[in-house]
């Protein structure tokens, strides 16, 4: 059974953390799962659906703008594993 994953990354720079999910995303994609990526570096995945969200940014303000943008994203895909 496919499922839909979003991978909710804080990247403001190329790290092994990013190409951990790029890979786990493309191999996610490949099994025939529906995969997003929220990020702020939308560049690093060009074969992956991207929404570009300031996750790195801490402030208080920027931090309810991206649990109320990220509520909204999994109820309107019906995301089923958030990583």
């Amino acid at each position: 059974m496919p499922h839909k994953v979003l991978h909710v990354l804080s990247s403001d720079f190329y790290a092994g953390s990013v190409a951990y999910a790029l890979k786990l995303s493309e191999k996610q994609q490949e099994e025939g799962h529906e995969v997003h990526v929220i990020t702020d570096n939308a560049h690093f995945f060009e074969n992956v659906p991207v929404v570009k969200l300031l996750v790195s940014k801490r402030s208080m303000k920027q931090r309810v703008i991206n649990i109320l943008f990220i509520i909204k994203f999994i109820r309107k895909n019906n995301i089923t594993i958030i990583h």
